[in-house]
């Protein structure tokens, strides 16, 4: 019974004493950033590789790539090793049939606002608001869009580099 008593003691005594270096520690780290903070030097920013956004401040923030169709690119990223992921705003204008729009890469078009007749190939149909379609890289898209609101349809568009 003695040595059973012996033997947890020192790791009894070892547990209080582990917790008070480390809260040491947090304090003074803690204190030693709230220093800084109230000193007036900038706290530092965390370091951020291999995102690209897109500039705010862009005169006209949507570029025309056919008639009535506009799109924008609002984050273009490495993904993995050999992929790219690029995220884009795409709108057309009401009553309007786009020509032919053939993108990058592979891609997932959500409709955020509006409704339009999408054909991809030989298949057609209607896709409204909180659609969710796939785009197979190198398939043609096109957009009839006879409502008289716009349609809006962010683009995740995946590339090779």
């Amino acid at each position: 019974m003695r040595t059973a008593l012996f033997r947890t003691r020192p790791f009894a005594l070892a547990r209080p004493a582990v917790t008070a270096v480390l809260l040491i520690g947090v304090a003074t780290r803690c204190t030693r950033k709230a220093a800084e903070a109230e000193a007036g030097r900038p706290l530092g920013l965390p370091v951020v590789t291999g995102l690209q956004a897109a500039a705010d401040t862009v005169k006209p923030p949507f570029r025309e790539v056919a008639p009535g169709v506009f799109m924008r690119t609002i984050l273009r990223a490495p993904y993995s090793p050999g992929l790219n992921v690029e995220i884009q705003d795409l709108e057309v204008r009401p009553r309007q049939l786009t020509k032919q729009v053939t993108l990058a890469g592979a891609a997932l078009l959500e409709i955020r606002s509006g409704r339009a007749i999408v054909t991809v190939g030989q298949v057609t149909k209607e896709v409204r608001v909180g659609a969710i379609f796939a785009l197979p890289q190198g398939q043609a898209l096109v957009l009839d869009n006879r409502a008289d609101v716009p349609i809006s349809i962010r683009l995740y568009v995946v590339t090779a580099q």
